[in-house]
């Protein structure tokens, strides 16, 4: 079953909003900054197991991007390197510049990177030649030519229909 154009727009849009708060710097946001856990993993949390079935009523807290991952990769299947960034360059937020996606699947990419970018800083030292990792420049070494991209993708996604 396919999904209707504005539901796409719909996820698209979540994406945009939440890569937008990612891509701020942490100074600019401090509220998000004590809750940014909830949306991205910022340790390894496999490498940590608790043994759930020896705590009564454990709920284990993973970050919505890992969860919303997971769903994808349930319903349609594991993503193709193919499919993700080749560029060895270094990516930049905000991560999302498309205006519309013909497909869910083309999420992928974006919660794949943010599944392991934050975990990668922290571990940046212990592997610093990890390659399967993407290297995304966080925190940013220019907020204002980070602000300034900001304003840009939200002007063209705000003014996108807009007949002036």
């Amino acid at each position: 079953p396919t999904m209707q154009q504005c539901d796409l727009d719909l996820y698209l849009s979540a994406c945009k909003f939440l890569d937008a708060a990612l891509s701020f710097p942490p100074e600019k946001m401090p509220l998000f900054q004590m809750y940014r856990w909830a949306f991205v993993p910022e340790v390894d949390t496999d490498a940590y197991s608790t043994h759930a079935d020896l705590v009564e009523n454990h709920q284990e807290c993973k970050p919505h991007v890992i969860r919303i991952l997971e769903l994808l990769k349930q319903k349609h299947g594991e993503i193709k390197q193919s499919d993700m960034n080749k560029s060895s360059k270094m990516l930049r937020f905000p991560l999302l510049n498309e205006r519309s996606i013909p497909r869910i699947t083309h999420l992928l990419p974006f919660f794949k990177t943010l599944s392991s970018v934050f975990m990668a800083q922290a571990n940046k030292s212990l592997n610093p030649h990890n390659v399967s990792i993407p290297s995304v420049e966080y925190p940013p070494v220019d907020s204002k030519e980070l602000l300034c991209r900001l304003e840009e993708n939200i002007e063209c996604d705000l003014l996108e229909n807009v007949d002036i």
